[in-house]
């Protein structure tokens, strides 16, 4: 993760651009519920919900899983019909993200770093997501 890399070499980076990079593990945090709750009256929220709430096991299981959420990572129904046909035809590795999850944890505390941090930075985040809030971010 960028952030880690910064926080152990700052001296030779120059400014980072951080998109949906949360400074913290968010995988436990209320707020993650809280904001899929905004979209409970949603006509596919209960199977997302539901889909979110159990990890998929095989590869099978994630294929399913990354399909059942999908409409959690769009902020209108508009812009996941429009990109549904994409996501349809895409193979995701149940492997590589989990991997990726047990990479993306920093034994540091980038939260106490960052106010310190003497480079440039700019952070993106959307105001619907879920995954890395804003107030993660």
């Amino acid at each position: 993760m960028i952030l880690n890399y910064t926080f152990e070499h700052s001296k030779h980076v120059e400014g980072i651009i951080l998109v949906d990079a949360p400074v913290e593990d968010t995988s436990k945090s209320t707020e993650r519920i809280e904001r899929m709750q905004l979209r409970k009256n949603e006509p596919w929220f209960e199977n997302a919900f539901t889909a979110f709430q159990k990890m998929p096991t095989t590869q099978e299981e994630f294929q399913t899983y990354i399909h059942t959420i999908l409409p959690f990572f769009f902020a209108s129904n508009e812009n996941l019909d429009k990109n549904r046909d994409v996501f349809e035809k895409i193979s995701l590795s149940f492997h590589a993200t989990q991997g990726l999850s047990k990479s993306d944890h920093s034994s540091a505390n980038l939260g106490t770093f960052l106010p310190t941090m003497k480079i440039p930075a700019l952070i993106i985040v959307g105001n619907d997501d879920f995954i890395y809030t804003p107030s993660a971010a």
